[in-house]
């Protein structure tokens, strides 16, 4: 008894030391301090899954922790630690009576999250909603007892919390460290040497603030930021696995993104974009000149690993939809979603339902490639082409008869066939499906039509049929059927046509179009326009699958379908080849040469990747995430983690299910209600500009996840951007207060006891540049910078070490042409050795907050690297040049370390590096490689 107590006495005084250290003075929150606790400790057995819950106790609920089980009493007792089971258990001595339990392998419990477990019983053990998931609401701005240095609302949240420890924030830091430190954040560029001079010359508020306005509305600031984003995205030019396949056009959506964040185009509209771009309810406002059509910003979607040849497709699907929900949901809402793919989410109030609601929306979209009309000529064609074709429908003089086409119906030889379509005998044959671009516009022709395919000559046909060409033949554009389940071993269509084909998807595999390994009959090109001709699709081994059929004109031809089976094999007579033979009309030929001329003057569309509606339908819940073991269907809709008592499930549907409900997806992400889009955005801005979140777990803000250290700062910020979504206003804001120009240095020796990481903001934290702020400043030192917005990526730069399949046959250059980082060529199987030393993350899913390592591996390769010393080797000739011009060594030495280092040299640098020089290019050379090898150029303080 007697050890009992002098526990307890110890604990009360880890509860005073621990509670004085808080970032937030004052008692210990549920949300906020428990909960993360629990989660680590407590909840894969006494969590939110009800399939791996022990005992029947839940510690995630007030009820299921407050309420006695049976005969056995309540684990917790508020306000009583000593009667509550669940502090009983946590510091017990005995090793078979402790939790967690140690003969599983668990650890106690620290002391210190002991300590705060026991001051939050103590204190009445409320169950508060989960701090993420809290409502939006603008906090009290405090008043500080030093107004000189909080004159800005940022700065009163920081300086109030500093100073309830005791502590005053580092004095500004250097105007030059300042400027360095803005030029890199904003367009992760340095800023030059006249800048730089021009600023020591006048550091004043005023030249500070017309420095940022000019750095926002710089074309870097939209490079920079992209490739945070691209990093949440996992962009990546080429799917890995085995092969590394390329993703033609993958590069459209990097500028699409670029283009977007440029134009400050606003944040909730960058959103919606990114989720439901391609539907027809989604208009941009405003609209921007220049970027590229809304269905773009839907690519990301699609960038992700992908597998040649999976022998269980439908499993391959799944893989891949669990990755595009962990991007959306940790993206999008910091929100751990993909966890609940086998089973409720084990620390988080998303169940396996949730989860499986996801996948419908995802399933109920396709992948495709968009067609784009950036300066809306081909509209004007099309527009041209539909006037005059109705002028020639009411001027035929006559009609030359030929030969009737025509087969058996196939009906007739397939009588249990599942699935038929007739597009000459069914007028609402086309119910269902959906089409891009412009050749299958009006598409159905049934018999009688008139048709026009080479803008010279009209004919009349006999068949009804989805004709791609009847308008010309240079529009391309596709045509895609409802989905089906796969029940019958062949699908057969009846097509002819010139520069089409055919394609049917079983669970949206589309790899089989790089290497058509057990898919080898499913695209068939199409190459007859005189002759129909049934192509068979053998789907014998996909039985129980998914499917969807797509016809593609690739524009100069069409392709003209009249029926489409899925059944069982056909009888002879059905598939044999039918000759076809049009009747000509007669035409007045004044008509036909306006025609002419548009039809030749087509421009061919550009093309991106791009997600696009689909056949609606829910998806199943699979039990332990097994497609052979379907469950009950989970309702299309978006679990959004704000309920009014904490962990409990809400699965709220989404206000309106259009289509796939991606639409609707992007009303609940973006709803003012929901809290999360606004506090996760404006908590990455923080982390990029400062070097750390205010919650370090930028991409979880869930149970597992780190709770803010300043949550009013962090509501300020996102109540304020919620009301305008203006990305550059709030960057503006930030490096516009004193929080962001502190020094590094601390003040006082208490600063670095009481705040030693710097958590309380007492000060700056020292951050080693990204690899791309470190070769792209290498390319503006040397003078190599090419400014050169947006277009194709650089091909990779290729070692003798980069081996294997999928390698490219040629390499890209040693300074990638010049470009910028962002330009360069990212191929899963290839990264740059040179990016990946310097913690570039590997593209497989979000990364949010990239690693940042120290290993000697970064400085072989910045002294041994030929792209480095190609840098360094540019960078020494053009001091060289300038001291055969006419300047001192000393000055050309001082102008490459104002161009490295953004500050005026020392004298005793310059003379110590002058001494180095014995005016051979060579020793140019070594000097410029030390300033670029040195911690000073890749630190910004």
């Amino acid at each position: 008894m007697l050890i009992r107590i002098g526990v307890w006495m110890w604990m009360a005084g880890v509860v005073l030391a621990t509670t004085t250290a808080q970032d937030e003075v004052t008692a210990p929150s549920y949300g906020r301090d428990i909960a993360p606790i629990l989660a680590h400790r407590c909840f894969v057995c006494h969590g939110p899954d009800a399939s791996t819950r022990k005992s029947r106790l839940r510690l995630d609920t007030s009820k299921g922790a407050t309420e006695k089980r049976g005969r056995r009493p309540a684990v917790i007792v508020p306000g009583d630690p000593q009667a509550s089971v669940m502090w009983q258990r946590i510091t017990t001595d005995d090793l078979e009576d402790r939790m967690p339990p140690a003969d599983k392998g668990h650890e106690a419990i620290p002391p210190e999250e002991v300590a705060l477990i026991q001051a939050w019983i103590k204190a009445g053990a409320a169950y508060e909603t989960h701090w993420s998931w809290q409502p939006l609401s603008p906090p009290e701005v405090p008043a500080v007892n030093d107004a000189s240095r909080a004159e800005v609302d940022i700065d009163r949240f920081v300086v109030a919390r500093l100073e309830e420890r005791g502590l005053a924030p580092a004095s500004q830091a250097d105007p030059t460290a300042r400027l360095r430190r803005v030029h890199h954040d904003l367009t992760g560029l340095p800023p030059s040497p006249q800048v730089v001079r021009a600023f020591l010359a006048d550091p004043s508020e005023d030249v500070w603030e017309a420095q940022v306005d000019q750095l926002l509305a710089d074309p870097g600031f939209g490079e920079t930021w992209a490739r945070h984003w691209l990093d949440l995205m996992r962009y990546a030019q080429t799917h890995g696995h085995e092969f590394d396949y390329p993703i033609d056009e993958a590069w459209k959506y990097r500028d699409w993104v670029i283009g977007a964040i440029n134009a400050n185009m606003p944040w909730d509209q960058f959103v919606r974009e990114q989720i439901a771009g391609d539907t027809n309810r989604q208009q941009r406002v405003p609209d921007i000149p220049g970027l590229a059509p809304p269905a773009v910003a839907t690519g990301w979607w699609w960038l992700s690993q992908g597998t040649h040849a999976p022998v269980d497709v439908r499993m391959d699907e799944l893989d891949r939809i669990d990755n595009q929900i962990d991007v959306f949901s940790r993206t999008f809402l910091g929100t751990t979603m993909a966890c609940a793919r086998c089973h409720d989410h084990k620390f988080d109030a998303i169940s396996q339902n949730d989860y499986y609601a996801m996948v419908g929306v995802i399933r109920s979209s396709r992948r495709c490639y968009a067609y784009l009309d950036p300066d809306g000529r081909i509209d004007e064609r099309v527009a041209a082409l539909q006037q005059a074709k109705s002028r020639i429908s009411s001027h035929i003089t006559g009609v030359q008869d030929g030969v009737q086409d025509s087969a058996p119906a196939p009906h007739r030889a397939s009588t249990d066939a599942s699935i038929v379509w007739e597009f000459g005998e069914d007028p609402d044959a086309l119910i269902g499906w959906l089409t891009s671009g412009w050749s299958f516009e009006d598409a159905l022709q049934p018999p009688g039509s008139v048709v026009m395919t080479d803008g010279l000559s009209a004919s009349r046909l006999h068949v009804g049929q989805l004709h791609s060409g009847a308008m010309a033949t240079g529009l391309h554009g596709t045509a895609r059927s409802p989905s089906f389940t796969i029940d019958a071993p062949y699908v057969y269509v009846r097509a002819r046509g010139t520069h089409s084909s055919i394609r049917l998807y079983v669970d949206q595999y589309w790899l089989n179009d790089r290497n058509p390994l057990l898919f080898e009959s499913m695209i068939h090109p199409v190459e007859d326009a005189g002759t129909w001709k049934v192509f068979a699709v053998d789907v014998s081994r996909y039985q129980g699958s998914g499917a969807y059929i797509e016809l593609i004109d690739d524009g100069n031809g069409f392709l003209a379908v009249d029926w489409i089976v899925h059944g069982d094999a056909m009888a002879g007579d059905v598939i044999g080849e039918v000759a076809v033979v049009h009747d000509v009309v007669e035409l007045d030929p004044s008509l036909l040469s306006p025609l002419a001329t548009i039809t030749t003057d087509i421009p061919i569309p550009a093309r991106a990747l791009a997600m696009v509606e689909g056949t609606p339908a829910d998806s199943k819940v699979l039990d332990r995430g097994n497609p052979a073991t379907p469950l009950d269907a989970a309702n299309r809709s978006l679990v959004m983690a704000f309920p009014s008592t904490p962990h409990e499930n809400h699965i709220t549907k989404s206000p309106d299910l259009f289509g796939s409900g991606r639409s609707g997806l992007a009303d609940r992400v973006l709803d003012p209600a929901n809290p999360l889009t606004a506090r996760v955005a404006v908590n990455r801005v923080w982390h990029h500009l400062m070097g750390r979140g205010l919650s370090t777990t930028t991409d979880d803000f869930g149970g597992m996840g780190q709770s803010p250290s300043h949550s009013d700062l962090l509501d300020h910020l996102a109540v304020r951007f919620q009301q305008d979504w203006d990305l550059k206003a709030l960057i503006k804001r930030i490096v516009m207060s004193r929080t962001y120009s502190m020094a590094s240095t601390p003040i006082t020796p208490d600063m670095m006891k009481i705040d030693p990481d710097a958590r309380l903001l007492s000060r700056a934290l020292v951050r080693r540049m990204s690899a791309e702020r470190l070769r792209d400043a290498m390319l503006v030192v040397s003078g190599s910078l090419d400014r050169e917005v947006g277009g194709p990526s650089v091909p990779v730069r290729l070692r003798e070490s980069m081996q294997g399949r999928g390698r490219p046959e040629t390499s890209g250059p040693i300074d990638g042409d010049n470009r910028r980082s962002i330009y360069q060529e990212v191929r899963r199987n290839f990264l740059d050795p040179f990016m990946t030393a310097f913690d570039m993350p590997v593209p497989s899913s979000t990364v949010g907050r990239r690693t940042v390592s120290n290993v000697p591996e970064q400085g072989l390769i910045l002294l041994n690297d030929s792209m480095v010393t190609e840098f360094a080797a540019r960078f020494g000739a053009s001091a060289r040049t300038a001291v055969e011009e006419g300047a001192s060594r000393e000055d050309a030495i001082g102008n490459m370390i104002v161009a490295a280092y953004a500050r005026l040299p020392r004298a005793d640098e310059v003379e110590l590096l002058a001494s180095l020089s014995d005016e051979t290019p060579e020793s140019w050379t070594d000097i410029a490689h030390a300033l670029l090898v040195s911690a000073e150029f890749r630190y910004l303080n």
